[in-house]
């Protein structure tokens, strides 16, 4: 299942005039969450449920690994100092539940006294969810008019536990956290505050490459 490719702009900073001891060999990662698609939104971590950015980088000549996380809201982080050299490096973007939502392999190398930044980009997707209720004879109903107090979207796709989103269901629409991209089976549900399903839809989704992906409105309907 593919994962989205972040934007990346890889640049090797020139040492300073004066070095000394305390000039250190190190990888500076500084990052930004967009929208998937055009006319894109700066996204912030928690909205996203991302919380941590892990930079796993490996010295190609001696094959050591390293790895570094970060809290995602810092929006940027120092390595340690690292030996010099060339290094194959992974960054990826991580939800509250360990699952990583973004990430990407890339080269850079490490010179002595020297700092290489990268800065990343991460575009997200995400579901975009509406829904309406009706009766049984298509009459148009209010969410009060049925006693349902909740709209859960389940979403299941291949190697990834599924992912629940609750809604209030007199929001009639809802924007998901971070999503991978991939084919889902999407199981809609209308609850009353005892927890009752009232009624339930399941639908199969692949979410598109360039834009937020917008399974369509759900229509719910209670007798």
């Amino acid at each position: 299942m593919p994962k989205l490719a972040p934007l990346l702009l890889l640049v090797l900073a020139a040492p300073a005039c004066v070095m000394d001891a305390n000039d250190d060999s190190v990888f500076f990662v500084e990052w930004s969450l967009e929208d998937v698609g055009p006319g894109t939104d700066v996204l912030g971590c928690d909205e996203m449920d991302v919380t941590t950015v892990r930079v796993q980088a490996r010295n190609v000549a001696t094959n050591t690994a390293y790895e570094f996380p970060f809290p995602c809201s810092d929006g940027g982080g120092f390595t340690s100092t690292l030996p010099a050299g060339p290094y194959a490096i992974t960054v990826s973007l991580l939800t509250s539940a360990g699952l990583s939502v973004s990430s990407i392999d890339l080269e850079g190398s490490i010179s002595r006294r020297r700092r290489t930044e990268l800065a990343v980009i991460f575009e997200l997707q995400s579901f975009e969810f509406s829904w309406q209720i009706t009766s049984a004879s298509g009459a148009p109903l209010t969410c009060e008019q049925v006693g349902a107090t909740t709209v859960s979207f389940v979403a299941q796709t291949t190697g990834v536990p599924p992912q629940e989103f609750p809604f209030p269901c007199n929001l009639y629409q809802g924007l998901s956290p971070a999503v991978l991209d991939g084919t889902y089976t999407l199981a809609a549900r209308l609850s009353n505050g005892a927890g009752q399903v009232l009624s339930e839809r399941v639908t199969s989704y692949t979410t598109p490459l360039r834009s937020l992906a917008q399974p369509g409105t759900v229509t719910f309907s209670v007798n």
